[in-house]
């Protein structure tokens, strides 16, 4: 769709009401609105800022115990669960310091995220940053189960799964570096990794875009 017909609104309705993260990437020289995410450079840098593998064994046998930090798609999930740990403890931050209810406590941070940069609501996705994460030494298959197993355990067994919008996903091809995979297939391959009762569902969004 093209700018303007309300493909981040949607993001922000929705997740005023469930669980989620939006992350949005942008250009430098780019003033589009919702100013992108705090983090969304950190991610870039450490997915794609690194001699990481594109390219995952077709045998199970040699990548399920290789480090996850060895393949970009290994570091698409460390991130992911990443965010997905700092979301849930910024929800229990704000029900504790504003005693607010778990509705209203997800509301306040899916507002603070369409907002600007540095949010005053918000402290601990404000300061996320995947650098620690170089120093991780957690195996390709332990971090899909990881992943699969935070999700169930913060969801609470929620049927409805954790969401993560993806705003003008394309850009990730131009931040992946060149002679590299694309970087929305390096997120495509990531996803394929988990196993399928894993309760994410990942939806990018572009404007005018092909991703």
């Amino acid at each position: 769709q093209s700018s303007g017909s309300g493909k981040s609104k949607i993001c922000l309705e929705v997740l005023r009401e469930h669980f989620g993260v939006y992350l949005v990437f942008r250009k430098t020289t780019d003033s589009g609105i919702p100013q992108k995410t705090t983090w969304s450079d950190s991610f870039v840098n450490f997915v794609f800022g690194h001699d990481a593998s594109d390219d995952t064994p077709i045998k199970p046998i040699l990548w399920k115990n290789s480090f996850a930090k060895e393949y970009s798609t290994g570091r698409v999930l460390m991130a992911l669960n990443l965010v997905i740990e700092t979301y849930f403890a910024e929800i229990e931050n704000i029900k504790n310091e504003q005693k607010l209810s778990e509705i209203d406590a997800v509301s306040q941070v899916a507002k603070s995220m369409m907002q600007r940069p540095t949010y005053s609501i918000t402290k601990l996705l404000d300061d996320l940053s995947f650098e620690k994460l170089n120093d991780d030494l957690i195996s390709l298959s332990d971090i899909i189960t990881k992943l699969s197993n935070t999700v169930s355990k913060l969801l609470n067994s929620k049927k409805f799964p954790f969401l993560f919008f993806v705003d003008e996903a394309d850009l990730l091809n131009e931040f992946s570096s060149k002679g590299r995979v694309a970087g929305i297939n390096v997120l495509r391959r990531a996803l394929h990794l988990l196993d399928i009762d894993t309760n994410i569902l990942v939806l990018a969004i572009g404007t005018n875009s092909d991703a």
